[in-house]
């Protein structure tokens, strides 16, 4: 959370000399990304986190949107984050449940479009730790990228069935 101002000013001398990224959720539209690149410019190492939802039923209810229109959605937005910010993550949000030629589409625009972090959330916590591992090996394999020296890949677990460690010590296997 940037505060109640906004302004970049009020938070310049919080990490004066850390070398850690600062980085913060940005929305899908350009006047949140501007917003938001605005309080963290002062950053160090900023970086703009572009969440969106991939599963049909998280773009329909969050947003209203079919996939091919939030795939020119996510795209655009990353174009605009990275036009501000030299770190740009797209976080792929409820990616478990999205139609797996979907979310691959939706992770190699995500790069060409400038996200040079990207990460895959399983945010309804239910995939079991072999599916995961599964999962993961099957993007990977589809999308290689996402193993490349020029990209960080993630992977973010839910903890709704108290599985999350093994589902990520699972990935990270993949």
């Amino acid at each position: 959370s940037v505060g109640t101002s906004g302004k970049s000013e009020d938070y310049k001398d919080l990490f004066p000399d850390r070398a850690a990224t600062l980085a913060v959720n940005a929305d899908i539209y350009e006047e949140g990304i501007d917003a938001t690149y605005n309080a963290l410019k002062v950053a160090k190492h900023p970086r703009l986190q572009i969440v969106a939802p991939v599963s049909p039923s998280r773009m329909e209810y969050d947003y209203h949107k079919k996939p091919d229109a939030m795939l020119d959605a996510i795209k655009n937005a990353i174009t605009h984050a990275k036009s501000l910010c030299d770190e740009v993550e797209f976080i792929a949000n409820d990616a478990t449940r999205a139609d797996n030629a979907f979310l691959k589409t939706v992770l190699k625009e995500a790069i060409l479009a400038g996200a040079n972090v990207v990460s895959i959330s399983d945010t309804a916590g239910v995939m079991l730790p072999e599916e995961m591992y599964r999962f993961i090996e099957d993007i990977t394999k589809d999308v290689p990228a996402l193993l490349s020296d020029e990209i960080v890949f993630g992977v973010s677990c839910s903890d709704e069935i108290h599985i999350a460690d093994a589902s990520a010590l699972s990935a990270i296997r993949a």
